[in-house]
């Protein structure tokens, strides 16, 4: 059972979180624009960028909240449950979601070779449009899927945007319309992504681009 002396986490209730996070997101993003190499690690594993965005928000003698799944073996992460009320499809168990990251991490490095492949082919073979779209398409399926298990405590909005900027950096997609702090209104187009009609976000995010 959760133990009952553990805090839930509301890093928007911190009150330093108006000057703080949005300063360590710029620094996040600045850091993976000078380190295209690193995007691949960075999309499959999400863990390192969490901890940099919201140690500093986690609520006190907890630090492990940032940067850390919910059930791993910290004492207030191994129970730790969430939902989102808008969605009962969201938040793994917490049993379940150290597997669940590792089979997301596999098939995002699969995606991503598969990607590589095809931004390797000339343009006359598959055209930037093409491979545009492409890309788009494994960041709507990793988004959603990421979003489906929850994996942190909280921050998971945040996390899930670095990974899909870390795709499309992968490929030289730089923008400013995809916030990393700050959520856009994509909350119904993953309803409707989950429910088969993947189309609605795909196109979101394709104008975001």
């Amino acid at each position: 059972m959760h133990p009952q002396d553990c805090p839930a986490w509301e890093y928007s209730d911190h009150p330093d979180r108006s000057a703080v996070l949005p300063r360590l997101c710029e620094a996040l993003l600045g850091w993976l624009y000078a380190n295209p190499q690193a995007t691949a690690a960075a999309a499959g594993d999400t863990r390192p960028a969490h901890r940099r965005l919201f140690l500093p928000l986690t609520p006190p003698g907890h630090a492990y909240y940032a940067g850390n799944y919910r059930g791993s073996t910290y004492r207030c992460l191994r129970f730790y449950s969430v939902s989102v009320g808008m969605d009962a499809r969201v938040g793994y168990g917490p049993e379940q979601v150290g597997p669940a990251m590792n089979a997301l991490a596999r098939h995002i490095e699969t995606e991503l070779g598969m990607l590589d492949a095809a931004h390797e082919l000339p343009d006359g073979l598959c055209d930037p449009p093409g491979k545009l779209l492409c890309t788009v398409t494994v960041c709507c399926r990793a988004l959603e899927h990421f979003l489906r298990i929850h994996p942190y405590a909280n921050g998971n909005g945040h996390a899930a945007r670095f990974l899909v900027w870390a795709i499309l950096w992968r490929y030289g997609y730089w923008t400013r319309r995809w916030p990393l702090d700050g959520s856009p209104p994509y909350h119904a187009l993953l309803s409707r992504y989950r429910d088969g009609d993947v189309e609605p976000l795909e196109k979101f995010l394709l104008a975001c681009v």
